[in-house]
């Protein structure tokens, strides 16, 4: 196999076949070609925005899809913080997949974040325990999102500890945030068999109550009623982001085009 991809990716970056081997952007078993094809170009430039343009076109007709897109946009225009816009785009793709349970939109989004940001904090928090925290406002929507995230799969009968999950604890600047949350977890029992008992009873109402909060207070964890088509797309979607990342950075490309793709990225169509 490593043969094979080497000598198609020789043949493509020789005769120039780079609108075929785009055309296979989707397809995981072509990873190996894309790396190895921006490898060979002494300018990777072009084809770099070649994949871009194919990767914004992959759903620029879905309504449903683009107003993610546009949500992602403006929440970034609703907080501050100190890290790559691109990156923070990213976060909250990240957040609002965890809110959703999309699971492998979840990995993909993570992955983006990480490898876009040039700040490593983000990153931290996304994989293990922070050395140091990130921006309050992103930081108090993450836990947003991963409440959100248990919800769910206490919904599904997927039990873990309730008492970690809920990190609502978390101080936040809007103090009427805050008096809901604090209203709203003061009704969870603290004893662990109690807990499931009170959540197969009021679980549910429960779980409404803190997305309306969400929504209402910070544009988190709105019900996008994706289709399984759609959901699908979304994946390829960040998989074929994070592919077009990685070829920048395993290639030659000018600053200019990389801020070019990166201000761009992860942006709706219109934008």
């Amino acid at each position: 196999m490593t043969f094979q991809e080497y000598f198609a990716a020789r043949e493509i970056e020789r005769e120039r076949y780079f609108e075929r081997l785009i055309e296979n952007i989707s397809n995981p078993r072509w990873t190996e070609v894309f790396y190895l094809t921006v490898e060979m170009l002494r300018r990777s430039d072009d084809f770099l925005k070649m994949m871009k343009d194919r990767i914004d076109r992959m759903f620029a007709h879905d309504e449903k899809l683009q107003s993610l897109l546009e949500w992602s946009n403006q929440k970034i225009n609703s907080v501050e913080f100190s890290y790559k816009t691109v990156a923070v785009r990213a976060f909250y793709l990240y957040v609002e997949a965890r809110a959703l349970n999309l699971s492998r939109a979840i990995a993909r989004t993570r992955d983006l974040a990480i490898v876009l940001a040039r700040d490593l904090a983000i990153a931290r928090e996304l994989v293990i325990d922070l050395d140091r925290p990130l921006d309050r406002p992103l930081y108090l929507d993450l836990d947003l999102g991963r409440a959100l995230d248990h919800t769910r799969d206490l919904a599904l009968d997927r039990p873990r500890d309730h008492t970690r999950d809920f990190a609502l604890d978390r101080d936040p600047s809007d103090d009427i945030l805050r008096q809901v949350l604090q209203a709203l977890k003061s009704k969870l029992p603290s004893d662990e068999q109690e807990f499931y008992q009170w959540w197969v009873n009021h679980g549910e109402e429960w779980s409404k109550e803190l997305c309306q909060i969400c929504i209402d207070r910070h544009s988190i964890g709105h019900d996008w009623q994706f289709t399984k088509k759609q959901a699908e797309l979304l994946n390829q979607y960040y998989a074929a982001n994070l592919l077009l990342v990685e070829c920048m950075n395993r290639s030659y490309v000018s600053k200019q085009v990389r801020e070019e793709i990166e201000s761009t990225m992860l942006l709706p169509s219109k934008k």
